[in-house]
């Protein structure tokens, strides 16, 4: 009775702590563990955003997060856009490449916890793959790429 009672306590105990993980704690991962609170506020709202933006399709996801200017670059070349510009340029990428999957599969944050760098893995429902890029400083995206993928890379 006793190895039973123990059992049901480490799996109370087990189930409390994987249900006390907030989705920031899951989105962020382990890579910012080393970051105080109040850093970590400060990134989780646009990496959220970023997710959302991409995996919903929902460029006005990402609006507030936008520098003055930010550098937009695809296939086609890169332009320096004013923040509403980046959103029309998003707006234009999600009706020509809506979303299927996506995914972040590579984050880096600088020493001080002030800049971010995200990659992600795009499909679109035409199939398209797209290699997504950004770059977020200060709570501010500074840096979007669209890269069209040939063949898997991630």
């Amino acid at each position: 009775m006793k190895k039973i009672v123990r059992y049901f306590i480490l799996l109370v105990v087990i189930v409390l702590a994987y249900t006390s993980f907030t989705s920031r704690d899951l989105l962020l991962n382990t890579g910012f563990s080393k970051l105080n609170k109040s850093s970590m506020i400060d990134i989780v709202t646009p990496l959220q955003a970023f997710t959302d933006c991409f995996k919903k399709g929902d460029p006005y996801a990402l609006s507030p997060f936008f520098a003055e200017n930010v550098l937009f670059m695809t296939d086609e070349g890169e332009e320096i856009f004013l923040g509403k510009e980046t959103e029309k340029a998003l707006v234009l990428f999600f009706a020509n490449h809506p979303p299927k999957y996506f995914l972040i599969r590579h984050n880096s944050m600088s020493k001080g916890g002030k800049s971010l760098l995200l990659v992600g893995k795009y499909e679109s429902q035409n199939k398209d793959k797209f290699r997504i890029t950004a770059s977020i400083i200060e709570n501010e995206i500074d840096m979007l790429e669209l890269c069209m993928e040939s063949e898997e890379i991630f």
